[in-house]
């Protein structure tokens, strides 16, 4: 039971890592906030994440391989995968054939990029018993920035 808590933490802190890597790369990048958009984001980015990115993620830990590189790749293609559904999330289906480098597909594919890396960490942090409530406090501390974040600027 604990060790399903703890997976659950690490899928719920990733994933609003994700959010904050968005928000904060939107931030320095363009000088942008979301405005009253962030219910939105978060519509158009948890169906991705929670059907493509969060699977992969779940079977590379799964997988006692240790290629590195095959794993990296793997977690860039989820990524990618990922960050070209969300405009088929928005009503635009093939938008992302049309503009594959366009700025926007790119902050999805850093915001899963993010994602994924964040559980990666949080699973080694799992995996060797060490760190659980260092990774646990520092799980909240972006939890809570990315609700915050979320909500003052709606």
């Amino acid at each position: 039971m604990i060790r399903f808590l703890m997976y659950t933490a690490i899928a719920c802190a990733s994933y609003f890592a994700g959010l904050l890597g968005y928000m904060g790369s939107l931030f320095l990048l363009y000088g942008e906030t979301l405005g009253n958009e962030g219910s939105r984001l978060v519509g158009w980015t948890l169906a991705p994440y929670l059907v493509l990115l969060l699977p992969a993620c779940t079977l590379l830990h799964l997988w006692q391989r240790r290629s590195y590189a095959a794993r990296i790749a793997l977690l860039l293609f989820a990524s990618l995968c990922s960050a070209a559904a969300v405009p088929a999330m928005m009503g635009f289906w093939f938008a992302w054939l049309i503009a594959p480098l366009s700025p926007e597909l790119l902050l999805f594919l850093l915001q899963f990029l993010i994602s994924a890396a964040m559980f990666s960490l949080g699973t080694a942090v799992s995996a060797a018993k060490r760190g659980l409530l260092v990774y646990l406090g520092l799980s909240a501390a972006v939890v809570s920035v990315a609700i915050f974040g979320l909500t003052r600027f709606a």
